[in-house]
């Protein structure tokens, strides 16, 4: 299988993944074991302090290539999330407030 920055694309169900409850709102992600507590640390922190994590609309591993390329995914092999897709979708600026984009640049430098 191909990787990206050292960490192998996996399939649904493997074992390098593990899924993780965040937020209040019954969010569940599934994540790559070893970056868990990055990528957790990281979404807790965003859902007391951003925003609330909306379950549905929030995601970690997806096995898949970029969509119009033949490159993998981050998500693919579970190190990367998108949260609240719905409110923040791809490529579409300006959907945070300024006060937000502050917050989750302090949260960047943090993790």
């Amino acid at each position: 299988m191909p990787s990206i920055n050292g960490f192998t694309v996996v399939p649904y169900g493997d074992p390098a993944l593990a899924t993780y409850a965040v937020g209040d709102r019954g969010a569940r992600l599934s994540v790559r074991r070893e970056v868990a507590p990055l990528l957790v640390g990281f979404m807790t922190d965003y859902a007391n302090m951003v925003e609330p994590i909306m379950p549905g609309n929030s995601w970690g591993h997806s096995p898949r290539q970029i969509p119009g390329s033949t490159s993998w995914s981050f998500h693919a092999p579970g190190i990367a999330v998108d949260l609240n897709s719905h409110w923040h979708p791809e490529y579409k600026r300006g959907t945070f407030r300024l006060d937000q984009v502050r917050e989750i640049r302090r949260l960047l430098a943090k993790y």
